[in-house]
């Protein structure tokens, strides 16, 4: 995702800025003579620090604004002297500006609430924001209904315990470099004790063993790196380290075994590697897949495919092993990733008794023989919902949009958002 430039009419196309590989430009502005741009980009998941480029593309610019933060929006003074940011230092998202070119940062608003947005006054003298709060609580269903597990803060991407006695989730931290992470915490469901886990790390993803005993996580560190741990979660042996490169996700795999999505020179690629951090290894040549779960067999990993016309919005199931994708559906829908990882598309009970499919906002559950983790699938994938639904002894768990499939049908979490903002004029 770059910033590029044209008539209206498409003629004279050029390219203003291009980041990475990794990276993408979600929002330019342009100054007010027409000569540089203001650039919103994000890397390896996290938002940038807002970046200043010649809006005549002939060099990479340079940051601007406070650093290290996470810059989500920009502005300029009508007049072009001052560069103003929406950008998140640690303690929450505020107004920050900085005199034109190279001035010193300086900090615009405060408070507990957060400041996003920035529209200024033709005359100068003022600007308009959005202030309010955004808090995520998290809900489990069982057969007795709902109930919820979470009251304060940003709780996101719950994960019940195969058992079904423990959830796990994360806690968003303001001072999080990787705008999804937060603090692992668990939560004994029938005592209702809560207890902080790894508090050490800011965890993008996560994976807890079926035996709840360990857990193996990507984490955000203070240079936006998302390097791949492993910890035993009673705190009696330290964390380890398993992989350097950049991960995206991981899961516990068969035996000794872990999935993970990591980076490389040529992109991002779907690899299996020994517990203890020994033989890594590619189990796609496809770029960009993002593994949903393993098979309780270890066999198998559903994963949404890459970008390209031919594969947008499949999800397909891939052999550890290595070996030709399996079609599930093009079912897979556009990631909210402000809201934190989202459902997994497909996954399994722990026990191998049942698939979970999602299609859009309609959750399935379809019943498996045993030792078979696939049931049968059109040589073209699921068509849709209904042909899903169609299936003997299928199920219908839930319509509703963030749901986190638990140990059986019956049980499962999900999340509610509630945002609270207004509009305000700051002079």
């Amino acid at each position: 995702m770059s910033i590029a430039s044209s008539s209206e009419s498409r003629t004279g196309h050029r390219t203003v800025y291009l980041p990475s590989e990794t990276g993408m430009d979600h929002r330019s502005y342009l100054s007010p003579d027409r000569k540089s741009v203001l650039v919103i980009e994000m890397d390896n998941g996290s938002w940038l620090p807002c970046r200043l480029v010649p809006f005549d593309g002939s060099s990479a610019g340079k940051p601007v604004g406070p650093a290290p933060a996470q810059c989500t929006d920009a502005a300029w003074s009508p007049d072009g002297r001052w560069m103003y940011f929406s950008t998140n230092t640690g303690s929450g998202v505020h107004t920050w500006r900085q005199r034109f070119p190279d001035g010193t940062p300086e900090q615009v608003t405060f408070g507990v609430t957060e400041e996003e947005g920035l529209h200024f006054d033709p005359d100068g003298r003022s600007f308009v924001t959005s202030i309010g709060s955004r808090q995520s609580t998290v809900w489990i269903h069982d057969t007795s209904g709902d109930r919820q597990i979470t009251s304060e803060g940003f709780a996101f991407f719950p994960n019940i315990s195969a058992d079904g006695k423990k959830v796990f989730y994360l806690v968003r931290s303001g001072g999080a470099r990787n705008f999804i992470s937060g603090g692992l915490w668990m939560q004994d469901l029938d005592s209702g004790r809560r207890q902080r886990l790894l508090p050490d790390f800011q965890i993008v993803h996560y994976n807890v063993s079926r035996d709840s005993q360990r857990v193996v996580f990507v984490a955000a560190d203070n240079e936006g790196r998302t390097p791949v741990w492993v910890a035993s979660l009673d705190g009696r042996t330290p964390p380890r380290q398993i992989s350097a490169r950049n991960g995206w996700m991981a899961y516990f795999a068969a035996a000794g075994q872990i999935v993970l999505t990591g980076e490389d020179k040529s992109g991002v690629f779907l690899y299996r590697i020994k517990d203890d951090g020994s033989e890594l290894q590619k189990v796609s040549l496809l770029t960009t897949l993002l593994p949903f779960s393993v098979s309780p067999d270890g066999q198998w990993v559903p994963a949404a495919e890459g970008p390209s016309p031919e594969t947008r919005n499949a999800l397909m199931v891939h052999p550890v092993e290595g070996g030709s994708p399996t079609m599930i559906c093009r079912c897979y829908p556009a990631p909210n990733i402000t809201d934190g990882p989202m459902p997994p598309q497909m996954s399994w009970t722990p026990d191998g008794k049942f698939l979970y499919l999602k299609f859009h906002n309609s959750l399935h559950s379809i019943p498996l023989a045993p030792r078979q983790m696939l049931p049968a699938i059109p040589p073209l994938g699921f068509p849709s919902n209904e042909a899903v639904a169609a299936l003997p002894e299928a199920r219908l768990i839930s319509e509703q949009n963030g749901v986190f499939p638990g140990p059986n049908p019956s049980v499962y979490a999900f999340m509610k958002l509630a945002t609270q903002r207004n509009i305000y004029r700051v002079l």
